[in-house]
């Protein structure tokens, strides 16, 4: 009995991964634009004043420096959602589908990521199957969720293209693929829980 046919939960992951790149696609754009326009307008208005008399060049430079301190988170958010937010085509869904052909994709340059996984409700499980593209993975932790805390029940280095593990019976809902060490961006084809034997 394969725990990985999540069906709904996938397609909704999938939607919501679609969606989040979209808006990237159209946040990142907008705030490069907002920042530019206001240095911009600061350099006019703050230029004007200085040569009218009403402002020293120091003031205005003091000025676009807090203007500076403002932007700046906002271009780290920018930065992060780029980041981290991937093709759809990429989704950690992929890893779940029961499909060789797909894959979840990490950035190039990563060299840690989790896969996090929610089962719907607690179920008991005593087997996982990786299969990794590239034998990138050099240490990992598969875990699970109790409270707000995350237990380790599989520790590992690599992982390869047909890697089992079995371990006692873990009950959880929420389980998690904590990659700690990679040599570049890791790739999952599968991940699949097994429930134990009866």
């Amino acid at each position: 009995l394969h725990i990985n046919h999540f069906g709904e939960t996938n397609r909704e992951a999938t939607d919501a991964n679609t969606d989040a790149i979209r808006l990237a696609s159209r946040f990142m754009p907008t705030m490069v634009l907002v920042t530019s326009v206001g240095v911009l307008v600061i350099w006019l208005y703050g230029g004007f004043q200085v040569i009218q008399g009403t402002l020293t060049l120091g003031t205005l430079i003091l000025f676009l420096g807090y203007t500076g301190m403002f932007y700046a988170p906002l271009r780290i958010l920018t930065q992060f959602t780029n980041v981290f937010q991937q093709s759809a085509h990429y989704g950690p869904g992929r890893a779940l589908d029961d499909n060789p052909d797909t894959r979840w994709a990490t950035d190039s340059g990563t060299h840690a990521a989790r896969l996090e996984v929610d089962l719907g409700k607690p179920t008991t499980f005593s087997q996982v199957a990786i299969s990794e593209a590239y034998d990138r993975v050099r240490r990992f932790e598969l875990q699970y969720r109790t409270g707000r805390t995350w237990k380790p029940f599989v520790k590992g280095t690599t992982l390869g293209e047909r890697y089992v593990a079995r371990f006692d019976p873990v009950t959880a809902r929420h389980v998690r693929l904590n990659i700690l060490e990679a040599t570049e961006g890791p790739t999952i084809w599968e991940f699949q829980l097994m429930a134990p034997k009866k």
